[in-house]
């Protein structure tokens, strides 16, 4: 970049706004793309798993175009991990600010990734590397189905207790390493990418650059609104949420930490079309409003804040006038950022959020709209029968240090923070529970079992695994014999030795 009169002029804006040096305002500027791009080397990584572990990784995969430090680890020993291997320039202390929140998202029973390991932060070529389970699943579903479940997960998160341990500031998307906190590091790293291209803009887009830039410096985020434990990045192109077995998982935890809850909300709600000059999409914002309720009920002044909140979202991670893309990660087809929602230019006339937020607010705790009803049916899994809850429980919890988690109607039997059996229920055509076990199982015992056929079927959580539906008609001597393999599978040698 030439360092003539001009950029000099931009540098010492952007000191003056950013309250930094000169010198800092140069380098935050000039290093935005160093401090975001990494990529390493995958057999490095891999050896690395391997030394600090113990374990026996065989292939590291990529896990998005754009977020080119996040790979899937499979292994001969166990089940897949991922690992994020962030660039150096983000600091060790964030990493350990991820893992901190995910553990206590583990004790609090939230659908968040697990922890691979209990020391799952690790320095491996100037980066911080993280290590979490590997969540199988599928993208959410379209629609309204999509939102009520994010509504879901965003309204419990934001339920959970204040905990000193995860008070660290967050709902920034933190793209800019630099720029991990508070939302408003948002607006501040979108102010330092408008000023790297400051220079580059022509004559004719002036006008709608400068508007650009002043929507920036004047966007709201969400400052002295009630706080909670934010994602801070929930919606996204993939979603960070996925559908497991056992419902909504959320994943990515980078920009977590407590801040307004509304930029969650605010976000959530841009996302079901409250942007659009077209009518916002009523059936999405009842299903997500309806499904977060549950959990928090909005203040008049987050609702009365919300529009504002909304386009604050638009403009921080803005694409140029010039046409150049946003360096944030994930782009859309448009050139748009999809980390967070960019624009070219500046707002266009908008009808107003709050109102059909607020129609959706009025509806009654009862379901709402019966559009939002059908979506909360289709969201978890159904609840399972007692008898067979009871059953299921006293097979599990005869086994070694064995420990219970429940989420919703699911219920998972882990030895070791790893689930050996998880119990749950589907609603069959007719409307009534049909109860499922999914149990790990070694590759020969599955295929036998597979052969079979009913009761058993493959398992989408993983090629380790294997389903088991339960009927009037299960065999529970044989239900007892599989879960204790399933537990062999995973439990130390010290354990499954008690056993014989």
């Amino acid at each position: 970049m030439t360092k003539d009169a001009s950029f000099k002029k931009v540098v010492r804006r952007h000191a003056e706004e950013t309250g930094q040096r000169y010198t800092e305002a140069l380098t935050d500027i000039e290093g935005l793309g160093a401090r975001m791009h990494h990529e390493p080397v995958a057999e490095r990584l891999l050896a690395h798993l391997r030394d600090r572990y113990g374990i026996d990784p065989v292939a590291a995969t990529k896990l998005s175009v754009h977020k080119t430090y996040v790979f899937r680890i499979d292994r001969n020993d166990g089940s897949p991990w991922v690992a994020r291997a962030f660039p150096p320039a983000r600091p060790r202390a964030g990493v350990e600010g991820d893992a901190a929140i995910l553990g206590f998202l583990e004790q609090q029973d939230y659908p968040a990734e697990r922890l691979a390991a209990d020391h799952a932060v690790s320095d491996f070529d100037g980066s911080a590397v993280l290590v979490t389970r590997f969540v199988e699943g599928v993208q959410l579903p379209d629609g309204a189905a999509k939102f009520a479940m994010m509504g879901e997960l965003l309204g419990r998160l934001h339920a959970l207790p204040y905990d000193d341990s995860v008070s660290r500031p967050g709902g920034a998307s933190g793209e800019d390493p630099s720029r991990e906190g508070t939302p408003r590091q948002d607006l501040l790293a979108a102010l330092s990418f408008l000023d790297a291209v400051d220079t580059k803009v022509a004559v004719a887009e002036r006008e709608r650059f400068e508007q650009l830039r002043n929507q920036v410096r004047s966007a709201d985020d969400g400052h002295g609104l009630p706080e909670g434990l934010l994602h801070g990045n929930l919606l996204h192109a993939p979603d960070h949420a996925v559908l497991s077995e056992q419902g909504p998982v959320a994943i990515n935890w980078k920009a977590s930490g407590r801040g307004p809850r509304l930029a969650d909300f605010a976000y959530l709600m841009w996302g079901t079309g409250s942007w659009n000059p077209r009518r916002p999409n009523q059936e999405w914002i009842d299903a997500a409003v309806n499904a977060y309720r549950r959990h928090i009920e909005p203040t008049d002044d987050e609702l009365d804040r919300l529009e504002a909140v909304i386009t604050s979202g638009r403009s921080t991670s803005p694409v140029s006038a010039t046409g150049a893309p946003s360096p944030t990660a994930g782009h859309s087809a448009s050139g748009a950022s999809s980390n967070h929602p960019g624009t070219s230019a500046p707002p266009q006339p908008q009808p107003e959020p709050r109102s059909a937020v607020r129609s959706s607010v009025r509806q009654r705790n009862d379901g709402g709209s019966s559009a939002a009803r059908q979506v909360s049916r289709v969201r978890a899994p159904v609840e399972v029968p007692e008898d067979i809850v009871e059953r299921v429980r006293t097979l599990c919890l005869a086994l070694p240090e064995v420990t219970v988690r429940v989420d919703g109607w699911a219920q998972s039997f882990d030895i070791r923070r790893r689930s050996f059996c998880l119990l749950l229920a589907r609603e069959s055509p007719a409307g009534k529970p049909v109860p499922l076990l999914v149990l790990r199982s070694d590759p020969d015992e599955r295929e036998a079992l597979l052969s079979i056929g009913r009761p058993f079927f493959a398992s989408r959580a993983g090629r380790d695994r294997i389903s088991v539906l339960l009927t009037n008609d299960t065999d529970w001597e044989e239900i007892r014999e599989l879960v204790t393999e399933s537990y062999r599978v995973l439990a130390p040698k010290k354990l499954t030795a008690l056993l014989d």
